[in-house]
């Protein structure tokens, strides 16, 4: 099932987390997750910790480029005197293309777990796919978005309550489980090649399990290409590396194939320098090679996809830089 929905993305003891409500996490272990624009996608791994009529989990965020967007903390759940006393509030949205919008919201109701607000601006909607959004009174984070039956209004879970059990669930059980699971991806481990710390893509795969990270082993990464595509990997080590030849391969059947290529490479720490390579054709059956090339100082290499031989979804099947 392709789900929609949203969360709140923190930083815990080092590593990034989402809370969001446990109907949107669905029944899989694995979630995607992408930021607002500029886009960012990595995958999570859902835990669901809280008792069955608290309509919250918690997912664990790959070790990945979406680390630096992860500077929220549980701290800024907590409320303050303006939070506490406003009524007014607005409801942050993303659409699936990464723009951002503000819908104002004035707060009808205040309980113990949950508060109500409504949408105050005429022809506004909340719409369907919305839960698991924020509202906020200025910066403060407020409430999480549960399930709701009216467009102008919803119900929230309240922040306060959020950073409770987050915090507590973080605390006692959140190093193990961490330390255990997430410590080398088991894709990294299998990469040929130049060994890669982080991928991630600006377009979320169709179901969880089809991530950019199947790139890097086995599985594919499928996604529809409602942007420009864009891929971006991250070279592990400290120093930048010599990259000579890039392989990229697509599955033909049954799926769009990539067509025109353009490749781009950064030597920065951050990945924000980047500057062409060299660009080229797929194959219709699914193979792009740039050949041996003169060997470029390299941490990030950026692989930009301009168009395709067909129309539909599109299914890339490894990536191999060397």
């Amino acid at each position: 099932m392709n789900q929609w929905g949203f969360g709140w993305m923190f930083t815990f003891g080092g590593n990034c987390y989402v809370a969001l409500p446990e109907h949107v996490a669905g029944p899989l272990p694995k979630i995607s997750v992408y930021t607002a624009s500029p886009v960012v996608s990595d995958e999570a791994t859902v835990q669901k910790p809280f008792w069955q009529d608290m309509d919250l989990a918690i997912a664990v965020v790959d070790r990945g480029a979406l680390q630096s967007r992860c500077t929220a903390t549980l701290e800024d759940l907590q409320a303050t005197n303006r939070s506490r006393g406003s009524t007014q509030a607005w409801l942050h949205r993303v659409s699936e293309s990464g723009e951002e919008e503000r819908l104002p919201m004035q707060i009808t109701r205040r309980g113990y777990l949950t508060l109500t607000a409504e949408l105050t601006s005429e022809g506004d909607r909340i719409g369907q796919g919305s839960s698991g959004t924020m509202v906020y009174v200025g910066d403060t984070p407020i409430g999480l978005a549960l399930e709701h039956d009216d467009p102008s209004r919803a119900e929230f879970l309240r922040a306060e309550e959020i950073a409770i059990h987050l915090s507590r669930y973080l605390t006692n059980r959140g190093f193990q489980f961490l330390s255990a699971e997430l410590e080398t991806p088991a894709a990294q481990r299998k990469q040929p090649g130049l060994p890669v710390r982080s991928i991630n893509a600006n377009l979320a795969p169709t179901l969880p399990q089809h991530g950019a990270e199947n790139l890097l082993g086995d599985g594919l990464f499928v996604f529809r290409p409602d942007l420009p595509p864009q891929i971006d990997i991250r070279l592990d080590g400290a120093d930048p590396v010599g990259l000579g030849r890039l392989r990229l391969s697509a599955a033909s059947e049954g799926y769009s194939v990539p067509r025109d290529i353009v490749i781009q490479t950064d030597a920065s720490e951050d990945g924000t320098r980047f500057r062409f390579w060299t660009q080229g054709q797929m194959t219709p059956d699914g193979v792009f090679d740039t050949g041996r090339l003169a060997p470029r100082n390299t941490r990030w290499v950026r692989i930009l996809i301009r168009n395709s031989w067909s129309a539909g979804e599109v299914a890339l099947d490894s990536v191999v830089l060397d």
